[in-house]
């Protein structure tokens, strides 16, 4: 609307189909700060401004991953972190990044590194 209506020009990014560089970033910062959280569709959608719906098919268009996808690789790969630093245990790891019980953390580890997460921390 501003673009077309306005008397003074804006400088409103057009991106069709995609994130703008700035909602992005925020997105993804957002995500990187709530890892330990309980991060839902919709509580990302909402740092975006954009309806669930919406903002899932911008941010796949956009970063080429689907959002659960992207959460679950930072998950992993702060774990991945964590363990290789030693001092926590396997169920303060998985605690800390997010996932329900070690588990499901074991689980989700073995797939991406195809190791155990018991061997990280030797």
């Amino acid at each position: 609307l501003l673009r077309n209506y306005a008397a003074v020009s804006s400088k409103i990014p057009t991106t069709k189909g995609v994130l703008p560089p700035q909602v992005l970033r925020a997105v993804l910062d957002f995500i990187d700060a709530s890892l330990d959280d309980n991060l839902s569709l919709s509580k990302i959608a909402a740092v975006a401004h954009l309806s669930s719906y919406h903002f899932s098919r911008l941010f796949k268009q956009t970063m080429h991953i689907p959002v659960h996808k992207y959460v679950l690789q930072k998950r992993l790969e702060c774990s991945k972190d964590l363990l290789t630093r030693g001092g926590l245990t396997i169920t303060e790891v998985a605690a800390r990044t997010g996932f329900a019980d070690a588990s499901h953390f074991d689980r989700h580890f073995k797939h991406k590194f195809g190791v155990s997460p018991k061997i990280m921390t030797r």
